[in-house]
């Protein structure tokens, strides 16, 4: 019995790791559209006429990217409704709908 080679380890393409980082991205947005947040509660008029929350500077999100601990975890929008995520940098959230 031969012992196998480590296989090399490659560099990403640029097609490769923009294909990645828009995957990263759609995540992103499904996890940000589909997550209630306590916020949304407490913001919501109690006579009902405006039921859609939208996303401002302070508030807190949580982002959960499959089989990435490293990129998952609670962000918080800053003055300019952004957050920043590794690998993506500054991502503009302000106004975004829950």
């Amino acid at each position: 019995m031969t012992a196998q080679p480590a296989p090399e380890l490659r560099r990403l393409s640029a097609p490769a790791l923009t294909a990645v980082i828009g995957q990263v991205l759609l995540w992103l947005l499904l996890a940000v559209a589909s997550a209630p947040t306590l916020a949304q509660s407490e913001a919501e008029p109690a006579s009902g006429t405006d039921a859609t929350y939208k996303l401002g500077p302070g508030d807190k999100i949580q982002i959960e990217v499959f089989n990435q601990d490293d990129l998952s975890g609670e962000y918080v929008l800053d003055g300019s409704g952004q957050f920043s995520m590794p690998l993506i940098g500054l991502v503009d959230a302000a106004g975004l709908t829950g």
